[in-house]
């Protein structure tokens, strides 16, 4: 019976193993399921810190991101100037689409270009300065779908694209657009514009182009209070006026000498029928330079006398404008832009005289440099002379 009751007890033993094995079993494989939930989690994890490392490499190698990302939705041509990530070249600036609604509104409105223009989908700039960048370039359909198809940035770029406009810096705001219009690029411009744009006459031209600027306003009257004095004035001058009346009756002549301020001579000459001498000055004030220092800096020719451009330019708000020769002396030159062939601006044969200008307070002056310009005047020149029958076809 003993025996028997041990039997027992040992099968109960050996079923509370099994219960026990079993209770082991299940937890670990709750154990196993915890795990494999932690392991999910983990992969959800890197597949959006992967999927969040994919948006930010594509805002600066050209993936998916778009402009809301931060920054331009593509950058092309190895360029690793400025650049956190990618660009194999650090010496290059990156190529990155002008894509900032800022920018192509106030070129908008201040040039009269139409919004839904395709110059505006194809400007360029060569720095990741979303705000204002220093030049903004424009390139062809074709130049902008290969950089497009760059995608892995195969192509190294020096350079590429045509200036059109480059950022300007002004200490006050007189000017509501930020950026001017480059010469290299204002023939290609020109078709788009229709606000900024002035017409001058052959005499206004050719003047703008020697003189690098014209006035629009009379030139600032002589100030009685700044005007150089007078030779009886001078302290330690030997020989005045009265002087010069008692010893130089008839035809005599003195010399009054400066010795106050060496290099300064004045010939002081009295007769008997002139009631005393009358000094003769070697500098004489003009009405628009009286003799000082800053009467020579605000030295400026006569205004011109142009009605139907004043009236333009008071039109046209300050900071860059467009100035043109009036069409109808260019055809009389032989110089018209040939819309007739079928082409304008700067494909036209004869490409226009046009010169990127800034409207000031004062004066209209000119933004190209002098070898242009001194090209500009021998080509009206050469067609003055062929227009006369002097010079050689």
């Amino acid at each position: 019976g003993d025996a028997a009751a041990g039997a027992a007890n040992a099968g109960d033993a050996a079923a509370g193993a099994v219960n026990a094995g079993d209770a082991a079993s299940g937890a670990a494989d709750a154990g196993d399921a915890a795990a494999g939930a932690a392991d999910a989690g983990d992969a959800a994890a890197g597949a959006a810190a992967k999927a969040e490392g994919v948006e930010t490499e594509g805002a600066e190698t050209g993936g998916p991101a778009g402009p809301s990302a931060g920054g331009p939705s593509w950058v092309r041509g190895q360029g690793g100037r400025g650049r956190s990530k990618g660009g194999m070249h650090a010496g290059i600036d990156p190529i990155v689409p002008v894509e900032s609604p800022e920018i192509l509104q106030s070129l908008c409105d201040f040039y009269g270009i139409a919004p839904d223009s395709p110059l505006l989908q194809h400007l360029l700039t060569r720095n990741l300065e979303k705000a204002r960048p220093k030049r903004l370039n424009v390139v062809s359909s074709s130049v902008m779908d290969l950089l497009k198809a760059d995608v892995r940035e195969q192509l190294k770029i020096i350079a590429t694209g045509l200036k059109l406009f480059d950022r300007q810096e002004l200490k006050d705001a007189s000017s509501t657009c930020a950026y001017r219009i480059a010469q290299e690029g204002i023939s290609f411009l020109l078709p788009h514009i229709t606000r900024q744009r002035v017409h001058l006459g052959l005499e206004d031209f050719l003047g703008l182009l020697r003189d690098r600027y014209i006035s629009i306003i009379p030139p600032p009257p002589p100030n009685p209070h700044t005007t150089m004095p007078d030779a009886t004035t001078q302290e330690g001058e030997v020989g005045t006026a009265a002087a010069a009346s008692e010893q130089g009756k008839g035809d005599s002549t003195e010399a009054a000498v400066g010795q106050g301020q060496p290099g300064k001579t004045e010939a002081v000459q009295g007769g008997a029928g002139e009631g005393g001498a009358q000094a003769e000055r070697k500098f004489e004030p003009t009405p628009w330079n009286d003799g000082t220092m800053k009467g020579r800096q605000q030295q400026r020719k006569e205004e011109t006398k142009d009605a139907a451009l004043l009236a333009a330019l008071k039109a046209a708000m300050p900071g860059c404008v467009v100035a043109e020769l009036k069409p109808e002396d260019a055809a009389k030159l032989g110089l018209a832009s040939g819309q007739d062939q079928g082409a304008s601006g700067a494909l036209a044969v004869n490409a226009p005289l046009v010169l990127s200008a800034w409207k000031g307070k004062a004066t209209l002056a000119i933004m190209a440099d002098k070898a242009e310009t001194t090209q500009m005047v021998d080509k009206i020149e050469a067609a003055r002379l062929r227009l006369e029958g002097k010079g050689q076809a």
